[in-house]
């Protein structure tokens, strides 16, 4: 097993775990203030569907996005195993953006205090996702071959 393919295993246990886990602290009818990982993504989900949380525009297209990021990591660990190598190098820049995008949670100063454990475990599980997808996608590697010296 390689470097790359291991922290894709690890990412992927990572983004599993995060589903279960605290994501964050929260006011309202949530049992116990906790918002857990799989609460999180429908709460983000539901800009998609016309909810407005008097935050903006650009505030709802921004949650919505980081909550569909979701669907491409899930699609990206499907792809990885049967694409080209063009494929995955669009999947490594994919995932490098979606883990900027969900980043941007930590630099609202409402939002980072409440984070919990289950937020760091799925930005991570983006983060490793990514770093695997650089490492095992070599530029040219099937179609272009070193030259030799």
């Amino acid at each position: 097993m390689t470097i790359g393919r291991g922290l894709g295993a690890l990412a992927g246990a990572s983004f599993v775990v995060s589903w279960i886990t605290p994501a964050a602290h929260a006011e309202g009818d949530l049992v116990g203030g906790t918002l857990y990982g799989w609460q999180a993504a429908l709460f983000a989900l539901s800009a998609l569907f016309g909810s407005s949380f008097g935050d903006g525009l650009l505030f709802n297209v921004w949650m919505a996005l980081s909550a569909t990021t979701n669907l491409l990591f899930l699609g990206a660990a499907l792809l990885w195993w049967w694409s080209s190598s063009v494929v995955r190098a669009r999947l490594a820049v994919a995932l490098t953006l979606a883990t900027i995008c969900n980043s941007g949670w930590m630099l609202i100063p409402d939002v980072w205090r409440d984070l919990r454990v289950g937020y760091f475990l799925w930005l991570g599980a983006f983060a490793m996702a990514a770093t695997a997808a650089w490492s095992e996608w070599a530029p040219g590697r099937e179609s272009n071959p070193a030259p030799s010296a």
